[in-house]
């Protein structure tokens, strides 16, 4: 009854803010305001009775009167929400000191988080809404940001999409240009950088992956890497287009011996190098690969120089390494210099100053006794005054998220996924094998498990365990009633609507991260991550595409009668005025016929034609027509979704006629499977992946990677923009109450050999 009628007082109280200074004690704190110790706990769950106060902690003092729950001297913010930041709260805490850490609304922080009281526990994932602040100009942050001046043609989604970002992203860097349309001349503020396209599984042993600075000629990597350019053309294909910064391009290590000392994006005048040893005792956990990436050198060298090593590495063992010393100018504010702070790690310094750990490493060779605060540190200056950004950066800067992974942290991963194992045991022995075989879930499955194991080689600290939820509520229900899935850093599955919101429901209470493939239900979660784009979203790339193409060419709508209000929305969405053909509705289904085609068509210009229609015989008629009009007509076909219905591999006529047309359309994937990730699907599996293994393997390393370079998940979503992995594109619109749904997709073209084209 006692604890009943305080927490009714409480209701009706104020709250002061209180900072814990040197010596003091709850019994003090609680005399100077003539209150009960237990009245100040009740108001405080990060303190208790029996523990010490630290000074400095700030803890909330209930006074009578008032607004119920008004937390008086707190932040008084106006005006608009301009950023959302996914916060993980650390040591006392409170949900006052972060209102004012991140200048936000007590009040909007507890409503977007359900969040009942001021109750917060340490780990736990917040949304933090930012506001603007109406008396201060606005500012950008320099490291994050720059200027982008808007070119002639160029609309929002072109300006989204060449920085990685989605339309609504931009709009909220903007609010001006929300309800309005872009001006040539206009200067957006954008996203300075952006993940490295594509993140490749790469082989490190074969190559030396180098970031593109700008001002980098080919002739400068010829002086610096000691390879012909034709050579370095040969492997990246992509150079003749011209050398761009920020692109990521391999350079051959058996075909030249390079500057250990020289970091692979340091800026260099001239080199002068001198061989020499040097010898390391190897630590624990440290493999031959990560040796030979710490020191720019292959394996086989490593081998080569310690012939001992034959019987593996050995921790404690000594080792000998080739190392060229070189004797490096660097460009004119090429580093800046860093005081170590209390709580920073190497981690947090990297991601300041957009360095790899590895960089850091080289350039203070003292950290190998650990950082200390006060150390004085050389970092490489890749601030925005360094590539002179001041006004407009034409070009971003690429981050390479392997290089930048968090190898301190570790990362606990939940797997939820239908198995339906114990379904085996009623299946005769000689058919079990067919059923694993073509499992879908078991499929995604070895993806997901190849992902985790690659990137363990890279250095993430990664655990995992698996629940097999055999497609059943109940057995769903049993796994979240008997396992605190709140406890790992995000869960992966499961598979059916009602059991995704099953767990969802519950992971939303803490904030917990979980990744679904699709999810086609109505309810919002807030923690939600979708990993497949939506049909939607490939309609509108393939309509902004469009847009741009559409200048000088004749542009015809080819539909059937059920389509009108698809082609009456379209209509508003196009910024040109195509020409229309109707199939009429018979008594076999819908017709159209090649006479009407013809009359839109123009000789002496690029025909567009799109066809609208889900009706497999006006589908065929209408490709068989284009295909006879060719002789006359520069026809080329497209399509606003990426239907099977396009793609019968059972018909060769029907493809051979949509090659011949050049067909486009949009797709959720490349649809071709990586050589290099064949060969590891191989060499782990003894078998060729499909593409719900491709999948699972694209949207789980994807995910890991944004994870290992932000403090949480949510934040690695939000900051990092647009990926791409092996057969993925990786876009996420963010919105608070809906959590994050990937927008990502591609163009692909069929070309006349029958094979997919990347086009966009």
């Amino acid at each position: 009854m006692g604890l009943f009628l305080l927490s009714l007082s409480l209701f009706a109280q104020n709250l002061r803010v209180h900072t814990v200074k040197e010596g003091e004690t709850l019994k003090d704190i609680a005399s100077e305001y003539r209150m009960a110790p237990s009245d100040i706990v009740l108001s405080n769950k990060n303190i208790n009775f029996d523990e010490e106060l630290k000074p400095g902690t700030v803890i909330l003092i209930p006074v009578p009167g008032g607004t119920p729950n008004q937390v008086l001297d707190s932040i008084q913010t106006t005006g608009r929400i301009v950023d959302y930041k996914y916060h993980t709260v650390g040591e006392n805490e409170t949900v006052y000191s972060l209102s004012k850490k991140y200048h936000s609304k007590i009040e909007s922080i507890l409503k977007l988080n359900n969040i009942e009281g001021f109750d917060i526990k340490l780990g736990q994932i917040l949304i933090i809404p930012i506001y603007a602040d109406e008396n201060q100009p606005q500012a950008i942050d320099s490291t994050r940001y720059t200027f982008y001046i808007v070119k002639p043609k160029q609309g929002k989604w072109r300006v989204a999409y060449d920085h990685g970002i989605t339309i609504d992203e931009l709009e909220r860097l903007n609010p001006e240009i929300k309800d309005n349309e872009l001006k040539v001349g206009q200067k957006l503020i954008v996203p300075k950088y952006r993940a490295i396209e594509p993140t490749e599984i790469r082989d490190e042993s074969k190559y030396i992956y180098h970031d593109v600075l700008p001002k980098e000629t080919l002739f400068s990597l010829y002086k610096r890497y000691n390879i012909p350019i034709d050579s370095i053309i040969s492997y990246n294909p992509e150079l003749k287009d011209g050398l761009k910064a920020g692109q990521t391009i391999k350079i051959p290590r058996k075909k030249v011996e390079l500057p250990a000392e020289t970091a692979v994006n340091q800026p260099v005048d001239s080199i002068q190098m001198k061989e020499e040893y040097l010898y390391h005792d190897v630590m624990p956990k440290e493999t031959l690969f990560s040796l030979a990436k710490q020191y720019q050198v292959t394996i086989d060298q490593l081998m080569e120089l310690n012939p001992e090593l034959k019987d593996g590495l050995k921790e404690g063992q000594r080792i000998k390494i080739k190392k060229i010393k070189s004797i490096v100018k660097p460009v004119d504010n090429a580093y800046v210099y860093h005081e170590v702070q209390p709580q920073e790690t190497l981690f947090s310094l990297a991601k300041k100053y957009y360095n790899t750990i590895d960089e850091i490493k080289s350039l203070n060779p003292d950290l190998e006794e650990g950082l200390k605060t006060g150390q004085k540190l050389k970092l490489y200056n890749r601030l925005m005054q360094t590539y002179g950004f001041e006004e407009a950066g034409e070009a971003q800067i690429h981050i390479n998220l392997l290089d930048s992974l968090n190898i301190e942290k570790p990362y606990r991963v939940a797997i939820l996924l239908p198995f339906k194992l114990k379904s085996l045991e009623k299946i005769k022995e000689n058919e079990k094998c067919d059923v694993l075989t073509n499992n879908s879930v078991l499929d995604y499955y070895s993806g997901v498990k190849l992902a985790i194991d690659s990137l363990k080689q890279h250095g993430m600290n990664i655990s995992y365990d698996v629940y097999d939820t055999q497609a059943s509520g109940w057995v769903t229900d049993k796994i979240i009633e008997n396992t605190d899935l709140s406890e790992y850093d995000f869960v992966i599955g499961p598979i059916k609507k009602e059991n995704i919101e099953k767990v969802a429901s519950i992971l939303e209470l803490d904030n917990t991260p979980q990744v679904v493939h699709k999810y086609k239900g109505d309810k919002q979660f807030r923690n939600l991550i979708i990993t497949s784009a939506n049909t939607k979203g490939l309609s509108d790339h393939m309509i902004h595409y469009l847009n741009e193409k559409a200048e000088g060419k004749n542009i015809v709508v080819i539909y059937d009668e059920s389509k009108q209000n698809e082609v009456d929305t379209l209509l508003t969405k196009f910024q040109f005025t195509p020409q229309l053909v109707k199939g009429m509705k018979t008594k076999h289904g819908f017709n159209v016929y090649m006479d009407d085609i013809a009359k839109k068509l123009d000789k002496n210009k690029s025909n567009f034609v799109i066809v609208l229609s889900d009706n497999e015989p006006f589908i065929f008629t209408t490709l068989s027509s284009l295909n006879s009009l060719l002789n006359k007509y520069p026809i080329t076909l497209f399509t606003l979704n990426d239907k099977k219905l396009y793609e019968d591999d059972t018909n060769d006529r029907t493809n051979t006629f949509l090659a011949n047309l050049n067909y486009h359309f949009p797709s959720k994937m490349i649809r071709l499977i990586d050589p290099q990730l064949k060969k590891s699907f191989i060499d782990k599996y003894h078998s060729v992946p499909g593409f719900a293994a491709v999948n699972g393997f694209d949207s789980t390393f994807d995910i890991l990677l944004r994870a290992g370079n932000a403090d949480n998940l949510f934040e690695g979503l939000q900051k990092i923009g647009k990926t791409k992995q092996t057969s993925k594109v990786f876009l996420y619109q963010h919105k608070p109450e809906e959590g994050f749904k990937n927008q990502g997709s591609v163009i692909l073209k069929l070309n006349k050999d029958l094979q997919l084209e990347v086009v966009e």
